[in-house]
C-alpha cells in the first residue's frame, strides 16, 4: 500500500494541509479578510508572499506587477498574516521593478509588515533595508535600519531635497507595520509621514522636492536586487500605493 504525506514539504519541514489551514485561522486570514481590506484601499503592487516554492512573488493588485526571490529566501514560514518569506540577512530579498510602472513619486505610499530576527539585529551595527524605491542618488524613498543600535529611519528625496524621520528607540522585535506615505500636492510645500503600526512617528516633514525619473531599483528587503544591505528577518503583505494613505487608512491595514 502506497503511503504519501497529505501536505506539503516546504524546505527541510513537513507541513500538513491541516497546519496550514489551522495557521490561516489563527492568523486570522482564511478567507481573504486581510487581502480584501488592502485591495479595497486600490494598491498598484501587492505582494502577499504567500508562495512556498518557486522564484516568482505574485502580485496580487491585478496588475501583473510579478516580484523575484533573489537568492533563494525560505518560502512558506509562518508570516503576520498568512505565510511569507524569511531572509537571512546575507543577500535575499525580493526584487519588484515591474512595479515601477506604477510608482509616482509625486505621492505614494509603500507599506511592509517586518519582523527582525532577533533582538541582536537592532544593535548588530549594519544597515538593514526593509524597502526602497530609486531613481538615482538625488530621487529615492526608503525604509531602513541604520548602523547606529535601535535606529529605524524612513527617508523621502527628490531632486536631492531630503526628507528623513528617525526614530532612535526602535527595537521591536514582533511584528510591525512600517509604512511611508508623500505627497508633493499635501498642504503647502507637500508632505512626509512615517508610520510604525498604525501610528506616525516624528513630525510630518515639509518642503519636498521636485521628483524626477522613473525608479531602477524598486526591492523589498534589501538596497539592491542584488541583496546589499538587506533584511534580517520576515518580511509579509508588502505593498505600494500611488496615492499617500491616511492615518485612519495605515491603522486600518495595521489591524489584519
Amino acid at each position: 500500500m502506497a503511503l504519501y504525506w497529505p501536505g506539503a514539504i516546504l524546505g527541510e519541514r513537513l507541513v500538513s494541509t491541516r497546519s496550514i489551514i489551522e495557521a490561516r485561522s489563527i492568523l486570522g486570514d482564511a478567507a481573504g479578510t486581510y487581502e480584501s481590506k488592502v485591495l479595497g484601499y486600490g494598491p498598484v503592487a501587492y505582494y502577499r508572499f504567500e508562495e512556498t516554492a518557486g522564484a516568482n512573488a505574485a502580485d496580487t493588485s491585478g496588475n501583473g506587477y510579478t516580484g523575484t526571490y533573489i537568492n533563494a529566501p525560505t518560502l512558506g514560514q509562518v508570516g503576520r498574516v498568512n505565510f511569507c518569506p524569511l531572509l537571512d540577512g546575507t543577500n535575499q530579498c525580493v526584487d519588484v521593478l515591474a512595479s515601477a510602472a506604477g510608482f509616482s513619486g509625486v505621492a505614494g505610499t509603500i507599506s511592509a509588515w517586518a519582523r527582525v530576527s532577533g533582538a541582536g539585529v537592532w544593535a548588530d551595527g549594519s544597515v538593514d533595508y526593509l524597502a526602497v524605491f530609486m531613481v538615482d542618488a538625488n530621487n529615492f524613498v526608503r525604509i531602513y535600519k541604520s548602523n547606529a543600535a535601535n535606529t529605524l529611519i524612513w527617508q523621502y528625496m527628490a531632486n536631492a531635497v531630503s526628507k528623513s524621520v528617525v526614530d532612535a528607540t526602535h527595537a521591536i522585535t514582533g511584528w510591525q507595520l512600517l509604512s511611508v506615505t508623500w505627497d508633493k500636492n499635501a498642504g503647502a510645500t507637500g508632505e512626509v509621514l512615517a508610520y510604525s503600526g498604525g501610528s506616525q512617528v516624528g513630525a510630518t516633514q515639509t518642503n519636498l522636492g521636485v521628483w524626477a525619473g522613473a525608479p531602477v531599483i524598486c526591492v523589498f528587503g534589501a538596497a539592491t536586487a542584488a541583496g546589499v544591505t538587506p533584511w534580517n528577518g520576515w518580511i509579509d503583505e508588502a505593498m505600494l500605493f500611488d496615492r499617500a494613505l491616511s492615518a485612519t487608512d495605515l491603522a486600518d491595514l495595521a489591524s489584519p
